[in-house]
């Protein structure tokens, strides 16, 4: 056997049982969502602080992307239902005008 895969199997087994043993302990399970919850906080503040600095650069942020991306679909349904008005109205047939009268007769 080589000496480094001695190496890594000794290492592994000094680590494992401790590593196994607090995975599956009742601290862990309590300490968890606590942990959870300081990623979501933290998460939150990275992205608020670079949202602000993109600001500060005149960049674009990932919320103004998301933004635009929602108001191009709004304009995307409304140019396909248009799209089908027009074409259901063609389908049909022209329809007929009313004209006006002259006011002389």
């Amino acid at each position: 056997m080589p000496f480094w895969l001695d190496a890594v199997r000794r290492f592994e087994r000094a680590i494992g049982v401790p590593v196994e043993r607090f995975v599956t302990s009742d601290a862990y399970f309590d300490l968890l969502p606590h942990l959870k919850r300081a990623q979501s906080q933290l998460e939150d503040a990275v992205a608020a602080m670079t949202e602000e600095w993109y600001r500060l650069v005149n960049l674009p942020s990932g919320s103004d992307v998301r933004q635009m991306r929602e108001q191009l679909s709004r304009m995307e349904r409304q140019i396909e239902r248009l799209t089908k008005q027009l074409a259901d109205r063609d389908a049909t047939g022209p329809t007929p005008t009313v004209r006006k009268r002259d006011q002389n007769g």
